[in-house]
């Protein structure tokens, strides 16, 4: 569902914020993601979904850490024959996905698929990402970092991410 960003009863002024489910969504991203202070908004979801470890935990709390497998989301759009081959291994079934399976199609890679010649990248993938502030993005960094760290020896895996 996408969220309104003008009212028209304010005759063209952009409201100062829209609360959607926990979200709180500012007329810029920088303003969503601080408070009044300047500080990390760790109340609003934009933040909140960002806290992988909380995540990990719940799930660690019904599973064994053997039987999860967590992706890399960053690295299966940059190598995705090489967390495919990761996935196999941690399946237990055979080796099936090659380097020469997927053609680079800007910063993504897509499945070549010989029985579907007309088959292409998914359509709308590989949005522009806007430029954060460096002072709102060193904060975010700052931030996150203990709880990625905990994440990483949690998981025992290193992300592209950091």
């Amino acid at each position: 569902m996408k969220l309104p960003v003008w009212d028209s009863n304010l005759r063209g002024k952009r409201e100062p914020n829209i609360f959607y489910k926990g979200y709180r969504i500012a007329d810029s991203f920088e303003k969503s993601v601080l408070d009044s202070l300047g500080n990390i908004d760790e109340t609003n979801q934009l933040i909140r979904k960002g806290l992988y470890l909380e995540y990990v935990n719940n799930i660690l709390h019904h599973i064994s850490r053997e039987n999860l497998m967590v992706i890399d989301g960053e690295l299966f759009s940059s190598e995705s024959w090489t967390v495919l081959n990761r996935v196999e291994k941690f399946l237990g079934i055979s080796h099936f996905f090659t380097q020469e399976m997927f053609r680079k199609r800007g910063s993504f890679f897509c499945p070549v698929i010989k029985e579907r010649p007309d088959s292409d990248c998914l359509k709308g993938k590989g949005r522009k990402k806007r430029a954060v502030d460096s002072k709102v993005k060193r904060k975010l960094q700052y931030f996150y970092q203990p709880l990625n760290r905990q994440l990483k020896e949690t998981l025992d895996q290193t992300f592209s991410w950091k």
